[in-house]
């Protein structure tokens, strides 16, 4: 993988990381008397969790494509001539689900404790519009589209939680076996020179 990409979804990984943290911690602290502001920040904190897992996803399909485009076409029957990109990676997304699905549903049939279950029959069942679900989430939460709060939308981020979540939570897991690096350690480049270079300019 270059380095510059390794770079880029590792973080992605630690925005999706923080925002999926922060939507946790706020959401087990809010009472029904908070007011508005804090129930606005655990959707957006939400909403940034969706956009950058997704985003980390994107990052490792186009490098897949690179190498394996031919696989990934056959298997989703797509024509790049005849299809808009998005059904591809929404079939890639739905195939990397049931993937993970699998091996978790592995493991736990070989007596590896699971985080999220201990129930082998919990991986069953890939729902089909997942991959294009997540898409449309993704796209409209983060996009000035009045469908975030059109009540007749597709979808809403409500029912897509309620619906989508545990996979969510699989995909969440799965990939916190790629990021765990040493944040401090780790080569950032512009990532961490901009606060460094802005400070020379403009101390506080």
């Amino acid at each position: 993988m270059d380095k510059s990409l390794e770079i880029v979804l590792n973080h992605e990984y630690y925005r999706f990381k923080l925002a999926f943290n922060r939507f946790c911690t706020l959401y087990s602290e809010l009472r029904p008397t908070d007011g508005k502001d804090k129930k606005i920040d655990c959707y957006n904190h939400y909403v940034d969790f969706v956009s950058h897992l997704y985003e980390f996803y994107m990052g490792h399909f186009d490098y897949a494509l690179l190498t394996q485009e031919d696989f990934y076409y056959k298997a989703c029957d797509y024509n790049p001539k005849k299809q808009r990109k998005n059904v591809l990676t929404d079939c890639m997304l739905n195939m990397e689900l049931a993937k993970l699905c699998r091996n978790r549903k592995d493991r736990l049939e070989r007596g590896i404790d699971d985080i999220l279950t201990r129930e082998s029959s919990y991986y069953d069942n890939v729902p089909t519009k997942f991959g294009e679900h997540f898409r449309f989430i993704r796209n409209m939460t983060n996009h000035s589209s009045i469908r975030r709060v059109d009540e007749s939308a597709d979808i809403s981020l409500t029912v897509f939680f309620n619906t989508y979540h545990k996979y969510m939570l699989i995909m969440y897991y799965e990939a916190m076996n790629f990021g765990n690096m040493d944040v401090e350690l780790y080569k950032w480049h512009e990532i961490e020179e901009f606060v460094d270079l802005i400070f020379k300019t403009n101390p506080n």
